[in-house]
């Protein structure tokens, strides 16, 4: 068989080993792996060996780059022309840099160095010498190894000698800057510098390793140290022009350097956009998505993607990173790495959306201690978790730690538990990530002070935050007959007529019951989105948010011979509001009482807690149910009731929805049938209604 490379001239110089030496280097960071002698990194293959040439990953237009400079020939043994191989008369300085730069998103990751600079930048601003507007720039080194970290620093005027100045003491910062970045030959750096100017945003970085750093050290035995403070300042023409605007605090400052360091460069083109109100996704977290079969051709060739809550131009979403893919199941896993804001939304062909992107910096750290007191906190986090279950394990996220834990967190800790604890929209969870962090700390503990004052609970999706704040139309609205279970806090997506889902999109309401008559309970609903084809029964796809149930007060006649109705606040509505709830010790003897009836049901029929999975069945598996509320929430979506009984149940008050399920737990504990008791519950529900 025929080979696909040129063939090898022997007198050429060898890469392999110096590749085998470069690919253990990477494999010492996070998330690269060797298979043979293929380079893995974050998921995607970016270098191997083919009949002892060294073939390397990038771009097909760098590809092409790269081989116009006689630096490498295209690799023919696929379809793509994204692989160079490597010339063999390349010297090892320019081998280093090729694999160097085919590796980038690992051996110099951008994650890395914005953490480093926003971290940095903050700890010198924050410096009491600099407080005072006498110095015009700031440099300073550091020498760091694995051992030890040693720091020199000064400040300079337009005229006058170095100043000596203090420097950030944060070891951690540099050795974890130094485990993830390579200086420019590809070695590991020895050296860092670190030049700042205070009437600008700019600020450079130089990563030196070797003989290239040896003057550089900060060690009495370096000759040149004597020389350091001038070496440091800035040259002639070097000095960063002054901004039109300079930064007013450390926060605009961060916020200009982490929108330049965070720029990535392949993003010039446009890149897939998954958009979903009802993930919970944050920055660092890894998410599996799978594109529809058609759209997996494009989306598959892109390392990078947005998840968003709404693909519409100037929205902002999360920037994720492909760790891995499977071709088989057509499924790829991705990490969220930072906000960007969408621009030039477009629909592809093959019905998947895409965007242009501009990364927005994240903002600097503040002061948090005034917000809340810690005794505050951890009984405001008791009451939360009292009322909703998913409080305690997170909405839609694996179990988290316990709220009375999170109480003795750092306050910005906090923050960030709160930020992936709590129900919201992606937007709204997005949108809060590039708030000033007291901006956003405040915003969360409303939210959970609305949680501990009767937000009425969730067990399993958690109800949206918006949705008890949300007033009823005074108006007629469209209504679909038909027998679907609802909850609040769901989102789920119908089939409907264009006249349904242009009349709901319209009205911005669409109410659901499966009896159409005064005085019963319906779902109110707003529509979300719908789809832009029809089905082949000639139907949408209409996607709703089912904000809470609500009574039919009149049913009205409306156009094509489709009703309206007019809904009121149902009896439930008053426990949003925190009225007419148990008094805490009543509550907690109710509490008790249900929990025994639970049990002593469950031993005769398991039904009665349904499939036996997800958060709610596990607090009660370890007994941390805390909110009677709460539990029976839970308990209507498990006990068999049908889709106007679910309803029914969820609109009546506090005190006749206890009464119903207790009656069905009694029943079952004394050996009735659970399908009897739950007809009998619904009899119960419906006679509340009518007697309101």
């Amino acid at each position: 068989m025929g080979s696909d490379l040129p063939d090898c001239d022997d007198e050429r110089m060898d890469h392999l080993p110096l590749y085998q030496q470069l690919v253990w280097n990477a494999l010492r960071q996070d998330g690269a792996v060797s298979i043979g002698d293929s380079l893995i990194v974050d998921g995607v293959m970016c270098g191997m060996v083919k009949d002892g040439r060294i073939v390397l990953l990038f771009d097909e237009n760098r590809a092409g780059e790269l081989v116009a400079q006689n630096l490498g020939t295209i690799y023919q043994g696929n379809n793509t022309r994204t692989w160079l191989v490597v010339d063999p008369d390349v010297d090892e300085a320019t081998f280093r840099e090729l694999f160097n730069e085919a590796t980038a998103d690992r051996n110099v990751p951008r994650a890395a160095i914005a953490t480093f600079v926003r971290e940095v930048a903050i700890e010198i601003r924050s410096l009491p010498q600099l407080s005072k507007p006498d110095w015009d720039t700031y440099s300073m080194v550091a020498d760091v190894s694995d051992g030890f970290v040693k720091v020199m620093a000064f400040r300079y005027s337009e005229s006058g000698p170095p100043v000596p100045t203090a420097a950030p003491e944060h070891d951690e910062l540099f050795w974890n800057l130094r485990a993830k970045t390579f200086a420019a030959n590809g070695r590991p750096w020895d050296v860092v510098l670190v030049k700042i100017g205070r009437d600008t945003t700019n600020l450079q970085l130089t990563f030196l390793s070797g003989q290239d750093a040896d003057p550089w050290r900060v060690d009495p035995e370096n000759t040149a140290m004597a020389q350091l403070p001038e070496s440091l300042r800035f040259l002639p023409g070097e000095r960063p022009e002054p901004d039109d605007n300079p930064p007013a605090s450390v926060a605009d400052l961060t916020r200009v350097i982490a929108a330049d360091v965070l720029a990535v460069a392949e993003l010039g083109d446009p890149i897939p956009v998954h958009f979903n109100e009802d993930v919970n996704l944050v920055i660092g977290d890894r998410t599996t998505t799978t594109p529809p079969a058609a759209a997996w051709p494009v989306v598959s060739r892109h390392r990078y993607a947005v998840w968003a809550g709404r693909a519409v131009n100037g929205a902002a979403g999360l920037l994720v990173r492909a760790r891995g893919s499977d071709p088989e199941t057509k499924a790829i896993t991705y990490e969220a790495i930072g906000v960007v804001r969408l621009s030039r939304v477009d629909r592809r062909a093959d019905g998947g959306y895409q965007a242009r992107v501009q990364s927005i910096p994240l903002p600097s750290a503040d002061d948090l201690d005034e917000l809340i007191s810690r005794e505050d906190l951890a009984e405001l986090l008791r009451r939360a978790a009292d009322r909703d279950p998913a409080v305690v394990s997170g909405w839609r996220r694996p179990v988290m730690r316990a709220p009375l834990e999170v109480a003795d967190l750092a306050f910005g800790d906090v923050a960030e538990d709160l930020l992936r604890r709590l129900p919201m929209p992606l937007s709204r969870r997005i949108e809060l990530m590039i708030r000033p962090e007291h901006v956003r700390f405040q915003s969360l503990l409303n939210q959970l002070r609305e949680i501990a004052d009767g937000t009425p609970p969730e067990s399993e999706t958690a109800q949206r935050l918006d949705r008890p704040l949300i007033d009823l139309p005074p108006h007629g609205i469209p209504v679909l007959p038909n027998d679907i279970w609802l909850t609040p806090g769901n989102v789920s997506t119908i089939t409907a007529s264009a006249f349904i889902s242009d009349k709901a999109l319209a009205e911005g309401w669409l109410a659901f019951t499966a009896d159409l008559t005064v005085g019963r309970a319906a779902m109110a609903t707003r529509p979300l989105r719908r789809s832009d084809t029809v089905n082949a029964r000639g139907l949408y796809d209409l996607t709703t948010d089912q904000i809470r149930p609500a009574i039919v007060r009149a049913v009205l006649p409306g156009e094509a011979g489709r009703s309206l109705v007019e809904l009121a606040p149902a009896p439930s509505a008053a426990e949003a509001a925190g009225r007419g709830l148990p008094e805490p010790a009543e509550e907690r003897e109710q509490l008790s009482t249900y929990l025994e009836l639970l049990h002593r049901a469950h031993a005769r029929d398991s039904r009665v807690v349904g499939t036996a999975t997800g958060s709610a069945y596990r607090l009660w598996q370890a007994s941390r149910f805390t909110s009677l509320r709460a539990l029976m929430s839970w308990q209507i979506g498990q006990l068999g009731f049908g889709a106007q009984a679910v309803l029914d149940l969820q609109a009546i008050a506090w005190p006749d929805r206890l009464q119903a399920l207790t009656l069905v737990l009694r029943g079952v504990a004394d050996g009735r049938p659970l399908e009897t008791v739950t007809a009998e519950a619904a009899g119960i529900a419906a006679a509340a209604l009518q007697l309101r």
